[in-house]
């Protein structure tokens, strides 16, 4: 269980209660108990990034969703070329950076130069 701001490596997830709010005592209490009960597999499994990729039931998806979000959004954007001449300046400053690859692809998609973009690390 961890925040949404943690890194995918995390492996982490938000937990909400029936009344659709964050899970407070006792239930939290609860749940850690369960989790830390079931910390063991129930059987061996192949972990590795090879066994994952080639399963039969594995699909990398990634590319067909980002192409259909980056044409959807370039429909929203009506001063495409408005933005390619702006003077703005934009910096990104992800705290991990996971999402550098998505920001500069839509930042392209409404028409901003890569010299308007700033990366801050």
């Amino acid at each position: 269980i961890t925040a949404s701001h943690n890194p995918k490596q995390d492996n982490g997830y938000k937990l909400y209660w029936s009344n659709g709010a964050q899970i407070i005592p006792p239930h939290d209490v609860g749940i850690a108990q369960a989790i830390l009960s079931n910390l063991e597999p129930w059987q061996a499994y192949n972990y590795s990034d090879e066994a994952i990729l080639t399963h039969r039931l594995a699909t990398n998806v990634t590319s067909t969703i980002a192409d259909a979000y980056f044409a959807s959004i370039s429909a929203l954007c009506g001063r495409k070329a408005a933005n390619g001449k702006c003077p703005l300046q934009i910096a990104y400053t992800a705290m991990h950076g996971v999402g550098a690859q998505w920001v500069e692809k839509a930042l392209q998609v409404f028409g901003f130069p890569d010299s308007a973009i700033h990366w801050v690390a």
